[in-house]
């Protein structure tokens, strides 16, 4: 639902040619991380995400590669930050799993 109906916000875009674009899509308390990679090679990015739904020491999920995930993590001067490698023209959803 999050995907279909959430409020969308960037989270980070590549500003000198191919490479990432994320955004997260919020719904009902859920926020779904979508980031892709148009670049011919693995990237990586490193972007806040909501605090109150993927606070540091959350675990989120990909849900089209069930071996990836990552930790939500506290930098300095506080919120909620994410660091996410997405192989060459490749596609990462990240979803914290239901309590």
């Amino acid at each position: 639902p999050a995907l279909r109906r959430g409020a969308q916000f960037v989270r980070w875009a590549d500003q000198n040619g191919p490479g990432i674009y994320a955004f997260s899509r919020i719904y009902k308390g859920q926020e779904v991380v979508v980031v892709m990679n148009t670049a011919g090679e693995a990237r990586f990015a490193d972007f806040f995400v909501d605090n109150s739904l993927s606070p540091p020491g959350a675990r989120l999920h990909d849900k089209l590669d069930g071996k990836y995930g990552v930790d939500a993590y506290a930098p300095q001067g506080g919120g909620a930050k994410v660091a996410v490698e997405v192989p060459a023209y490749g596609v990462r959803v990240l979803v914290r799993p239901s309590k």
